[in-house]
């Protein structure tokens, strides 16, 4: 199999890091024990289990550090890490700037993660990407899903 050469390719981090202190973790608890016990009390022991599973991999994920990932776009399509999204199954892509950096915001036709957020480093040449992405894919106004915005308000 020929390897494609990258037009462009950058290293990320796989998300912002925001270091979390120890209140944020003592709340994260006592959440989740009041969660947990009102589901007790309500005769909901699955949920109860649910909610402290949740909090526990919330807890791992607040706690460990971002891995760096290797981003590339050849002619092929975008590859992060070692999965191509193919230009075809994409619709279109904008750059959103963020107080906590700029995002390359791609949407696909996937039904799962139809928006993929892309963190791009503050050395990056923005208006290069543009120019690379505008001759395979559509500019278009894009917007992050709630979620995403909520879970950067908690400290994620």
């Amino acid at each position: 199999m020929a390897t494609i050469t990258p037009i462009l390719s950058w290293q990320t981090e796989e998300y912002v890091h925001r270091e979390k202190n120890p209140d944020w973790f003592w709340a994260l608890g006592l959440i989740t024990l009041t969660g947990a016990a009102i589901a007790v009390i309500y005769h909901d022991t699955l949920f109860a289990v649910f909610i402290v599973l949740g909090a526990l991999i919330l807890g791992y994920y607040a706690a460990r550090a971002p891995k760096i990932i290797e981003i590339s776009i050849n002619e092929e399509g975008i590859k992060i890490r070692d999965y191509l999204y193919p230009f075809k199954k994409l619709k279109g892509f904008a750059i959103d700037e963020h107080q906590l950096g700029n995002q390359l915001l791609i949407e696909s036709d996937r039904l799962i993660t139809p928006v993929i957020a892309i963190p791009l480093p503050n050395s990056m040449e923005v208006d290069e990407l543009i120019q690379i992405l505008k001759a395979r894919l559509p500019q278009q106004e894009i917007k992050e899903h709630p979620s995403h915005r909520i879970m950067e308000h908690i400290g994620f």
